[in-house]
C-alpha cells in the first residue's frame, strides 16, 4: 500500500516502440508526428521531455525487419492524460 504517495516501478522505462499495420504509409506517420504538440521529435539519453521518432533502419539492422513503420516513443513526466490526448489527436488515420 501506498498511502497515495507515487511510486517507482523497478526496471521500468517510458521507451516503447510501435509498428503500424499496412497500408498506412510513411508519410501518414510523419504528417501525424508533426501534429503532435507535446512529444517533440529526437532521441532521448534520459531526459524528462516526451520524444517521438521513426529509427533509420540502414542504421539499426534489428529494426529494417519491421519496415518503414517503426515509431519509438519516449515518454517524459507530462501529465500522462495529456500525452494520451496529444498521441489520440495526432494519430487519427483515414479508414480503408
Amino acid at each position: 500500500m501506498n498511502h497515495g504517495k507515487p511510486s517507482i516501478q523497478a526496471d521500468s522505462s517510458g521507451l516503447f516502440s510501435v509498428v503500424f499495420r499496412e497500408p498506412t504509409s510513411r508519410r501518414e506517420i510523419h504528417d501525424a508526428m508533426d501534429r503532435l504538440a507535446l512529444f517533440r521529435m529526437g532521441y532521448s539519453w534520459g531526459g524528462v521531455s516526451s520524444l517521438v521518432v521513426m529509427p533509420d533502419t540502414t542504421e539499426a539492422p534489428n529494426a529494417c525487419r519491421f519496415g518503414d513503420r517503426l515509431v519509438r516513443f519516449h515518454v517524459g513526466l507530462e501529465d500522462a492524460d495529456d500525452l494520451i490526448a496529444d498521441l489520440q489527436q495526432a494519430f487519427r488515420f483515414r479508414s480503408t
